[in-house]
């Protein structure tokens, strides 16, 4: 049975923690899982549908449909997410929340986390990108280079705050704050952890998607186009439902265990 710890744990024991903490949980989270998923396929029937429809109707009214429509399942895509860590992260706790208050906690916090969201990125292109247009003017190789290693570090460091507003529902300045202070210090052991962790879910679509995909081209004796268009459609939705909710429970045991991590610095330094 999981529990959180008093001490920091290794790399090893933060995956063996998040797995004990997604084999508890994983009665009242997986619905959650299965909601994004059907939301997920949704959004990716719905994308060729209307650029195909712009393209042989020619109006412009559909375009304008289309990203009020993606606006909006963007929106329940985030509540659902803000939902799933809360009940999770309460789970963990053992102080278990019903669907409902989950439900009523996502739709509180996700307002905050998508207007926080919007404010966080479009700072962040306008630092990265406007730094990365300063260098193309003398490389476009080192400005590429500059891009891409601003966007991964920036994951990376700023990959707590969206879990801290759904689980303490604070500001999101302050959340920011506290991810960068959290990863301070600690930022190959993130950066491990969140890398292995998306090595994993991508291994896994990667087998689930061939598999799914050769399954429907022998059985149906669709193209092999169709086939693998289906098997990630396929693939991609047994990841959401449930792979998904584990590495968001890893993230949980991440934030702890950095907390411990400066706790223990704290109180030798003291």
């Amino acid at each position: 049975m999981f529990k959180f710890g008093d001490s920091p744990l290794a790399l090893g024991d933060l995956f063996v923690a998040s797995f004990q903490a997604y084999r508890q949980a994983f009665s009242q989270i997986v619905v959650w899982g299965f909601l994004l998923a059907v939301l997920k396929v949704g959004q990716q029937f719905l994308i060729p549908i209307n650029i195909a429809q712009v393209l042989n109707q020619g109006n412009w009214v559909t375009p304008g449909l289309f990203i009020l429509s993606m606006v909006v399942l963007g929106v329940i895509n985030i509540i659902l997410l803000v939902s799933l860590i809360y009940q999770f992260f309460h789970v963990m706790a053992d102080t278990p929340k019903s669907f409902m208050q989950a439900l009523q906690a996502g739709l509180y916090r996700g307002v905050k986390i998508i207007l926080g969201a919007f404010i966080v990125v479009l700072i962040l292109l306008v630092i990265i990108c406007g730094l990365g247009w300063l260098l193309f003017k003398l490389n476009e190789w080192l400005a590429i280079g500059f891009m891409l290693f601003a966007f991964i570090y920036s994951w990376i460091v700023l990959f707590a705050w969206l879990p801290l507003v759904a689980i303490e529902n604070g500001s999101v300045a302050a959340a920011v704050k506290e991810s960068f202070y959290l990863v301070k210090g600690h930022f190959w052991q993130t950066a491990s952890v969140l890398t292995i962790g998306m090595i994993i879910i991508s291994a896994l679509t990667l087998i689930l998607a061939t598999v799914f995909g050769g399954a429907y081209i022998s059985i149906a004796g669709v193209t092999s186009a169709t086939g693998t268009n289906w098997g990630v459609v396929a693939a991609g939705f047994c990841v959401d439902v449930v792979v998904l909710p584990w590495f968001l429970g890893l993230t949980i045991v991440l934030i702890h265990n950095l907390r411990l991590h400066h706790e223990q610095h704290q109180s030798i330094n003291k």
